[in-house]
């Protein structure tokens, strides 16, 4: 069986020019803008019209956009550098000398041996005695 060979065979010199001659001898015709007009209103027709992008396109980039400015803020402030707070000067007191300084306090006030000034401190808010027997609880 014989491969079809899609290429044609080469033409001759003398079949060239025979085909030069046929082309010279053409009348030489300027196309009249009607027929212009025309090739391109069958070409319009032709065309398809350009399609719009679909609505969810639109609304994905505008979401997609409005999901990165509130991831970047949220970033931002939650990397952001948070103020340190200013140390107070307790003119060398530590943690340990306060918490010793009220367990003092409460043990001489327990123990009946408090000064004026602890005394002072106490009568500030008067604490709320309840006779048990005239109290009615339904009021409280």
């Amino acid at each position: 069986m014989k491969k079809h060979d899609p290429t044609p065979d080469p033409l001759d010199r003398e079949d060239l020019n025979q085909i030069g001659g046929w082309i010279k001898d053409l009348p030489e015709e300027e196309p009249s803008l009607a027929w212009r007009a025309e090739l391109n209103a069958r070409l319009e027709a032709l065309t398809p019209a350009p399609k719009r992008a679909p609505w969810w396109r639109s609304r994905l980039v505008w979401s997609s956009t409005a999901s990165l400015a509130a991831m970047g803020a949220l970033a931002l402030f939650v990397l952001r550098p948070s103020p340190t707070p200013e140390r107070a000067d307790l003119g060398g007191l530590t943690a340990t000398a306060i918490v010793n300084a009220h367990v003092e306090s409460v043990t001489r006030h327990d123990l009946g041996l408090a000064t004026a000034t602890d005394l002072k401190a106490d009568q500030g808010a008067p604490e709320l005695h309840y006779d048990w027997d005239v109290v009615d609880l339904d009021l409280l």
